[in-house]
């Protein structure tokens, strides 16, 4: 994917249904915005409590792969999306962004409106926040990840997906991955006729159903959450795909007695 794929990021963006500007208030706005995030585990298990935690220049890093924190490294601003609050701040966060994307339907919205949105969203990209760390929801998976540092000679590590990681990679207009796969598409056909080697190969994508019926009441970006790239796994001998096999499903356990013996 080129670099120069993401400009088609920072154009106008025209809101596919009409709708109506309403007037929350400046502090409405504030508060909201103030607690955005780009991590938030209901979109691991939308039943867990409500964690949320945005990152800012200090986590960056610079490393040979794509995630959050390298890409901070690079200058891209990831969205933030909303963590708690559900379907009740969706429509205050579509305001926000459509400010933010210069919408349509935002240019009812009042000068006032309008810079105390761009200010709230400077200083949050800014600063660090979290909130509901201070322990680990059960219905969260944890991996222990050896540490000779640790007191017990383990690290206990929660993986979460960025909302806004996925938004960028993988949102159907603007993301990295749709982007690719439409030059792609118009490279086959200009291949086919041409009889001509392709340079791009279409990046497969699998559906996964984040969010349940209703995705906004787990973000606004889950949407994009449900197109997840797709690999295929490694060729294993028999013997490795049994070991996965018991780890995944387990063994299966029968507590009924014996049958008898006949002689």
């Amino acid at each position: 994917m080129e670099k120069s794929e993401t400009t088609a990021r920072r154009g106008k963006k025209k809101s596919s249904v009409e709708k109506a500007w309403k007037q929350h208030g400046l502090e409405t706005y504030r508060n909201t915005v103030n607690e955005m995030v780009h991590f938030n585990v209901k979109t691991i298990n939308s039943n867990a409590k409500s964690t949320g935690i945005r990152i800012n220049k200090d986590a960056a890093v610079n490393l040979p792969y794509i995630s959050a924190r390298t890409l901070l490294h690079a200058d891209v601003e990831l969205a933030l999306d909303y963590a708690k609050g559900g379907a009740a701040v969706s429509g205050v966060v579509s305001q926000i962004y459509g400010i933010i994307e210069q919408n349509d339907f935002a240019l009812a919205a009042t000068k006032e409106e309008k810079e105390a949105i761009h200010q709230a969203m400077k200083e949050a990209n800014e600063n660090f926040f979290s909130f509901g760390t201070e322990s680990v929801d059960s219905r969260l998976r944890q991996l222990l990840i050896p540490h000779p540092d640790a007191e017990r000679g383990y690290v206990a590590v929660t993986p979460i997906t960025s909302n806004g990681l996925c938004h960028y990679l993988m949102d159907s207009q603007t993301g990295l991955v749709a982007l690719h796969n439409e030059k792609a598409f118009e490279e086959a056909k200009t291949a086919r006729s041409n009889r001509s080697s392709r340079q791009y190969r279409r990046i497969r994508q699998a559906q996964f159903g984040l969010g349940g019926a209703n995705p906004q009441n787990v973000g606004r970006l889950v949407r994009s959450m449900q197109r997840p790239i797709f690999v295929s796994g490694p060729a294993l001998p028999q013997t490795s795909r049994r070991a996965f096999s018991i780890y995944h499903p387990g063994l299966s356990i029968f507590f009924f007695p014996p049958p008898p013996f006949f002689f």
